[in-house]
């Protein structure tokens, strides 16, 4: 917003430069004594050439800025939303989010805490058009035996040319759903992530490849890359394809597409501002570490479609998502042929504006509620049968304060469900999240 004020600011500056030069042409003319008239037409020189390099500042300024805002283009696409400027900073610039939580699951679990993720942002701009972005994630705040995890989750150079087209290469987002993208602790009401964006989409999925992206209208963003595959090795019938990430050096032996279009229409009615994204997922299963083959010719399809959008003070998003894999039966673990999970999720902030001054000026107090329904066995080999426990359906509600747009303070409860005929522990969640 800073830059679009400064932006705007400079086109008022040009068109009152203009004014200046005419009404100094114009009064220069309209003198009547020659002396008089010399002297107002070496001001009126004088006035021009400085009103000219005037505008040649702001015309150089107006490059940098139109730069600068195609990089925050291009970071909104990605959903890097550590909100961090490049292109107005010099040297590296850091950023980034930590979510800290207190889980209590009902019966013999107990309460724990844990420090869930802590992730390190390290941007660099080598020139306005050449930039470097990369996210340092370490989970559970300790490794060992198994336990915890350090992970590059994004690495990727930008080459920008212009709003319709730029190059992306490196490790990305692998486009699909809300939560893939935004999934800094302050975008989202809930302590946990949704469960949908975990099992159907395996939040969070990172892909090693090379891509487009751009601008195709104000209202029509898009992304398209050339990435690794899966290892359907670690596919199941828990997590469906969660386990077949790769996180070291992914085979791209049999390569994967995907790719999302974002249509952002602007105010419909009463909806404010709605953003409808659709992406897709095409990929093969038969890739492993190193370049590897685990010999399993397995592709899997997945698509996805999301809507944010808000009315009044009523926040609104919801997800629904639909994979298929090929060759289930060979896989084994209950790998399914079919997974398929939706959810809506609706937040009514409820912190008066009267209240937002001093300290909370920037605050905002949110009730929420989330209904899950998901199944990763959602359609199984012929002659396997499908495990109830797998169709799931979750009830989250709870409150988000947020003191700043950056920080939120979270608690709220789950009451967990499946079509078995054991009960699943419900849970009661607490925690506080940021990003810089």
């Amino acid at each position: 917003m800073m830059k679009l004020n400064r932006l705007f600011s400079a086109i008022l500056l040009s068109f009152a430069v203009s004014v200046n030069i005419g009404f100094c042409i114009e009064s220069a003319s309209s003198k009547g004594e020659i002396e008089e008239e010399k002297v107002t037409s070496n001001l009126a020189d004088d006035k021009i050439v400085e009103l000219r390099e005037e505008l040649n500042k702001l015309e150089e300024m107006n490059k940098s800025q139109y730069q600068a805002l195609l990089a925050e283009l291009a970071r909104i696409q990605q959903g890097q939303a550590t909100s961090t400027g490049i292109s107005d900073k010099e040297g590296p610039v850091l950023g980034g989010y930590g979510e800290h939580h207190m889980n209590g699951v009902e019966g013999n679990t107990g309460e724990f805490m844990d420090i869930h993720r802590f992730v390190l942002y390290i941007g660099y701009e080598f020139a306005d058009w050449v930039q470097f972005h990369s996210e340092l994630e370490v989970e559970h705040a300790f490794v060992a035996g198994g336990n915890g995890e350090v992970v590059l989750e994004q690495f990727y150079m930008d080459l920008l040319l212009n709003s319709s087209f730029n190059f992306r290469l490196g490790r990305v987002l692998t486009p699909l759903g809300i939560v893939n993208l935004y999934h800094e602790p302050p975008t989202f009401y809930s302590v946990e992530r949704p469960a949908v964006d975990k099992v159907i989409i395996p939040s969070t999925w990172s892909s090693d490849g090379i891509g487009i992206f751009g601008q195709l209208h104000s209202s029509l963003r898009y992304q398209a890359y050339v990435v690794n595959g899966l290892d359907a090795t670690g596919f199941n019938g828990s997590d469906g394809i969660r386990g077949g990430r790769m996180k070291e050096r992914p085979g791209i032996s049999n390569p994967s597409f995907t790719g999302r279009f974002d249509i952002a229409p602007g105010t419909l009615g009463i909806l404010k501002s709605p953003v409808l994204g659709v992406a897709g997922f095409h990929g093969s299963g038969n890739n492993g570490n190193k370049g590897t083959v685990p010999d399993v010719e397995s592709v899997v399809n997945m698509i996805s479609v999301d809507l944010r959008t808000s009315i009044s003070r009523l926040e609104i998003r919801g997800e629904v998502a639909y994979g298929s894999i090929t060759e289930a039966e060979l896989i084994g673990n209950g790998t399914p042929d079919a997974l398929f999970g939706y959810y809506v999720e609706g937040a009514v902030e409820i912190l008066p504006q009267s209240k937002k001054a001093g300290r909370l000026s920037q605050s905002s107090l949110y009730l929420f509620a989330r209904l899950e329904d998901y199944n990763t066995q959602f359609s199984m080999p012929e002659g396997i049968e499908a495990d109830k426990s797998k169709d799931r359906i979750d009830l989250t509600f709870g409150v988000s304060f947020m003191p700043t747009s950056k920080t939120a303070l979270k608690a709220d409860y789950q009451v967990l469900n499946d079509a078995s005929d054991k009960d699943r522990p419900n849970q009661f969640n607490l925690g506080f999240g940021f990003m810089f």
